[in-house]
């Protein structure tokens, strides 16, 4: 697993890339003052993954914002769940939010995808594994993502593990060099790490099998050749399929025998889950999310805009018009009345409860 330093670096990459100039939007109009609480939102099922990358990123570019993680990793989602709120400033949120959803999407996807594979070999002894095929620089962040859905990492770098694949055999093989003596040149420098081959014939096989390695690699054989393969290979030598796998044929391939199933497009081709961030006024009715509001501490009169079925959802009316982009706008007077008793008519009628614990400036 990634350690600690890994993951930071990441998120330090990604946020210098998006944040590193600054940005001159939320400078520009959006008060340091203004405090305020906003959802991730899932608007579709999803397996989760990436809460505490979350809760870190928003941690690096402000450290008085709370986070509260409300879907753990690996644990499932529906359209409509908040998976994570934040409180604090309006400014470091919205200075954080691409970097976050694009963490959380492209790592839920990687975990949906995993899950979904894990899934259709389920009741089955074989083991679903993620490949080098990776997005560059998210590889930890992705074999975590594999993890968290049920998945088995495969090695993280060419420093972790010995697999002799096929252009190392054709490299060998202009010199003269059998594939026996290269799985025999590799055990002798191994120190303890297991050795792998990769073969996409019989012929091949046979080669490597003579050569005992610890675990073979089936590269885009057919189902009936892997069949053949699992009865040839003792038990003493794992075998591994790889190439071509679709979660419409990974429970062939399981049938036929092999120990593990590794799949590039888990990785490679996940696609990323939909997720949203929004801030919403007053509570929301699910007492597991706690919503906060805008506050504009200098009283000037303004708009927040929030999507229609969220602002419903947290105030039980409709209040303000609505705004071009047809969405409902809500005068910040009424919005400071969530937060605090105010003098005279506010323009609108909430049943939102005052939070007094909330951050307003």
């Amino acid at each position: 697993m990634p350690t600690q330093s890994q993951i930071e670096q990441t998120i330090d990459v990604a946020l210098a890339e998006d944040l590193g100039r600054g940005d001159r939007t939320t400078e520009l109009v959006i008060p340091q003052s203004l405090g305020g609480s906003a959802g991730i939102i899932a608007k579709e099922a999803a397996l989760v993954c990436g809460g505490e990358i979350a809760r870190i990123a928003f941690m690096k570019v402000d450290q008085s914002l709370q986070v509260k993680i409300n879907v753990n990793d690996g644990s499932r989602s529906k359209p409509g769940d908040v998976v994570l709120t934040v409180t604090g400033r309006v400014s470091s949120i919205l200075k954080a939010e691409r970097v976050v959803l694009n963490f959380m999407s492209h790592m839920s996807g990687v975990a949906t995808v995993t899950a979904a594979y894990v899934e259709r070999v389920k009741g089955m002894d074989v083991k679903i594994s993620d490949t080098r095929k990776t997005l560059p620089g998210l590889r930890l962040l992705e074999k975590y993502a594999v993890y968290a859905a049920g998945g088995r990492n495969h090695r993280p770098d060419l420093a972790s593990g010995i697999l002799i694949k096929d252009n190392h055999l054709v490299a060998l093989g202009a010199r003269g060099i059998p594939i026996s003596e290269a799985i025999a040149k590799a055990k002798a420098g191994a120190k303890g790490m297991k050795v792998e081959i990769e073969v996409q014939n019989l012929d091949q096989l046979q080669q490597a099998m003579a050569g005992k390695p610890d675990i073979i690699m089936l590269d885009n054989m057919s189902i009936d050749d892997m069949k053949r393969a699992v009865k040839m290979v003792p038990a003493s030598i794992s075998l591994e399929a790889s190439g071509g796998i679709t979660l419409e044929n990974v429970r062939a391939v399981a049938e036929t025998g092999v120990d593990v199933i590794s799949v590039g497009a888990i990785t490679h081709s996940a696609r990323a889950i939909d997720f949203s961030l929004s801030f919403v006024t007053g509570r929301s009715r699910n007492p597991e999310i706690e919503i906060g509001a805008l506050v504009d501490p200098s009283g000037r009169r303004g708009f927040f805009y929030a999507p229609v079925r969220l602002l419903t959802a947290a105030t039980g009316s409709h209040c303000g018009g609505r705004s071009r982009d047809g969405r409902r706008r809500l005068p910040a007077a009424s919005i400071r009345r969530i937060w605090a008793p105010v003098p005279g008519r506010t323009g609108c009628r909430s049943s939102a409860a005052v939070h007094p614990g909330r951050l307003s400036n």
